[in-house]
């Protein structure tokens, strides 16, 4: 069948528009972000992916660090061997300004997240103009403002959100091994550091599948068998940080004075199996911070982690920190992978 001019220039047309979505897109994504506050950088994830991701690379696979302190568990180190930590390790390499490999990594989450957006709203049906609405909104979510200069790592999820939706419904009405693929490699490159932010991402999927399951018979079945093979698929790609995950939220942190004698006799025998496997710390004085819990506010314990920068050139303390906060009641355990969480940390004045 031959294309006739006026096809060809609705093609043409159609394309064209393509580019100018991405670039708007882009243009939104990038410039606020290069824009503010150029030449500084902000106190986000993990420091030592600006003062040398090399470094933290290297010892990201490792699941015990014996530098700090009498060693300790690193808190999710794994999660960041792909992608945060190789992105910031090319830019180092490139020579690039660390603030400059922020920004950019900001705009890309955010870019990123736009374009699943637009694909999946175009997908579902939706005018070209509505889609692009729908991808501006999602892109501009006050939600990213609660990650984006903090722990934007924790943005991943997020970002994968509409791509894994789209590709659970391509997987479900095609057929076929692709999508569930790619679903896994989506899920491979979201998910390795908050494996909660991973569950409520997956309800979006999960819905497609319950939807797609309700007609008929031949319709669960094709539900049921697109479920099959993206656990098939995405389980072995996510084990490297399922493991580490595993064994860093594994361990036990009695507080001796608060413990029941059950408690402290079962630790016990663990201590005498393996001494090697612990360290012990005196009980601090945590003082407390009141909380919103339920319909009311209740005191809970936290503490302050500084960040301090040590350089050939100095010691520098960074303009803020981590506050960790005991979310159950008269507990002194803030670790965030034994029930813990964290708080904004304000600087007031120098």
């Amino acid at each position: 069948m031959t294309e006739t001019p006026a096809s060809r220039r609705r093609h043409r047309w159609d394309r064209g528009s393509v580019v100018l979505e991405a670039a708007l897109l882009a243009a939104v994504a990038y410039v606020p972000f290069l824009a503010s506050s150029p030449g500084r950088l902000s106190s986000d994830s993990k420091q030592a992916l600006y003062v040398d991701p090399g470094a933290f690379l290297r010892e990201a696979p490792f699941l015990w660090d014996p530098t700090v302190g009498a060693g300790t568990v690193p808190h999710q180190h794994i999660g960041y061997l792909w992608p945060m930590g190789p992105w910031f390790w090319l830019f180092d390499r490139l020579g690039s300004p660390d603030w400059i490999a922020q920004r950019l990594w900001l705009g890309t989450l955010t870019l990123l997240a736009a374009l699943g957006t637009r694909w999946l709203l175009r997908s579902l049906g939706l005018p070209r103009a509505a889609a692009l609405a729908g991808a501006l909104v999602y892109a501009l979510s006050p939600y990213q403002l609660a990650f984006t200069a903090r722990t934007s790592v924790l943005l991943l999820p997020w970002v994968g959100l509409p791509w894994l939706v789209e590709l659970t419904r391509r997987a479900v009405y095609h057929g076929g091994w692709r999508h569930p693929a790619l679903f896994a490699l989506v899920t491979f490159s979201v998910a390795g550091v908050n494996a909660a932010s991973l569950v409520l991402v997956s309800l979006g999927p999960l819905a497609v599948l319950v939807d797609a399951g309700r007609p008929s018979r031949s319709g669960a079945g094709r539900a049921v068998t697109t479920a099959a093979r993206i656990g098939v698929l995405t389980v072995p790609v996510c084990l490297w940080w399922l493991a580490g995950l595993r064994v860093q939220g594994g361990y036990g942190m009695p507080v001796g004075p608060a413990a029941s004698k059950q408690q402290l006799e079962d630790f016990t025998a663990k201590l005498k199996a393996k001494p090697g496997n612990y360290i012990a710390q005196p009980t601090l004085a945590l003082s407390t911070v009141p909380i919103f819990v339920e319909k009311e506010l209740a005191p809970r314990h936290v503490d302050l982690r500084p960040f301090v920068l040590v350089s050939p050139r100095g010691i520098n303390i960074a303009p803020g920190g981590l506050t960790r906060v005991a979310l159950k009641p008269g507990s002194l355990v803030v670790n965030s992978s034994q029930g813990g969480g964290t708080k904004d940390t304000w600087v007031l004045e120098d």
